[in-house]
């Protein structure tokens, strides 16, 4: 499991970087960048809500196994449930879907797993496709070891 979690604080950190250096502020932004923010969120590839919700009390600054995984868990829930009803074949996702079923296997938790799983089919019919073309844009090497 430390591998994994390793492996996800990496993906998550250097993706971290690259996107802090493009955000900008609401305050600051051209008119050219308050449209794409628009599109972006009127195609669900984020949002921002101008109450994001109370800060989460319930997780641990540890960075023991049980801690991150908790984080990871808690995280992974909220964005399923704000994610799930817009998942989309648009290759973009594809590291969303990458890093659920990376969760999956390193959390133990099926119902991550599942949720893809149920995209895949509902997206093309042809799961192993799906997963396949994702992951290999989005990591360049990875692909999905499940077959629908």
């Amino acid at each position: 499991m430390m591998r994994s979690v390793g492996i996800c604080l990496s993906v998550a950190l250097c993706c971290g970087m690259g996107v802090s250096a493009q955000q900008v502020s609401m305050a600051n932004a051209t008119p050219q960048q308050l449209a794409g923010i628009a599109k972006d969120n009127s195609r669900h590839f984020g949002d921002d809500p101008d109450d994001g919700g109370p800060l989460a009390k319930d997780l641990s600054h540890s960075l023991k196994p049980a801690a991150v995984a908790a984080a990871m868990r808690k995280v992974g829930d909220w964005q399923m449930a704000r994610s799930e009803p817009y998942f989309d074949r648009i290759w973009t996702w594809s590291v969303l879907y990458s890093g659920y079923m990376a969760a999956a296997d390193s959390l133990n938790y099926p119902p991550y797993r599942d949720a893809m799983l149920a995209m895949g089919r509902s997206s093309t019919g042809s799961c192993d496709r799906i997963c396949r073309m994702r992951t290999t844009k989005a990591l360049g090497r990875r692909t999905w070891s499940f077959i629908c």
